[in-house]
């Protein structure tokens, strides 16, 4: 299925619903799923409202009020949507060309927000910088391995098939990242040996 999906990525290509040149340059490089993602997040941009709060030396702070919706209870019980105005704070390097938001969803999914999208396109930044680009996410990198999903039919409980399931997607992203050189071999080997101390430790007790 990875295999299939990697294809498609390459033979089909989604159009981009923007002019910005950064559409283009994450279409060029990402996968049809990421790729879609980071649309998401660029169509966010139009409740998205920067602006300038403070600048030293090349750093400058931004306040990015959202304009979103949340889903609610009402007093009849029943759900509505509720409108509420959220505030974020990103933090732009333009020496650097360094951007970082306080919702920590690239950290967290590896994909530009709405906040930051915002603020690339107020400072008229045209190419983002290869490090916003994740190798795990680009079409044009030949997995490595090939991973086999495991039987469950031991697993009766949902939840721990759920907890397993998890392990394996970070386990997945942790052995990707590894394998990339030696030194990142031995970072990755060194803490799940450091992990698995703490796991004996933890069941001895």
């Amino acid at each position: 299925k990875e295999n299939k999906a990697d294809s498609k990525s390459f033979q089909q290509q989604i159009p981009c619903i923007t002019h910005y040149d950064f559409e283009r340059q994450f279409q060029a490089a990402y996968t049809t799923a990421k790729f879609k993602e980071f649309q998401d997040q660029l169509r966010g941009k139009i409740y998205c409202y920067p602006t300038h709060l403070n600048r030293e030396g090349s750093i400058f702070t931004f306040g990015v009020r959202e304009d979103s919706k949340i889903f609610c209870e009402g007093e009849d019980g029943k759900g509505k949507e509720k409108r509420v105005i959220l505030e974020f704070i990103v933090l732009f390097n333009q020496g650097e060309c360094d951007v970082q938001c306080m919702c920590r969803l690239f950290e967290f999914r590896g994909i530009l927000c709405s906040h930051i999208i915002s603020v690339l396109a107020l400072m008229e930044i045209t190419d983002v910088p290869s490090r916003y680009i994740l190798q795990r996410w680009r079409k044009d990198i030949k997995r490595k391995h090939t991973f086999i999903r495991c039987s469950y039919d031991d697993m009766i409980d949902t939840q721990v098939v759920q907890r397993y399931d998890n392990l394996c997607k970070r386990s997945r992203e942790l052995a990707e990242n590894g394998a990339e050189s030696d030194a990142l071999h031995d970072l990755v080997m060194d803490g799940l040996n450091e992990l698995q101390s703490k796991i004996d430790a933890y069941r001895a007790r």
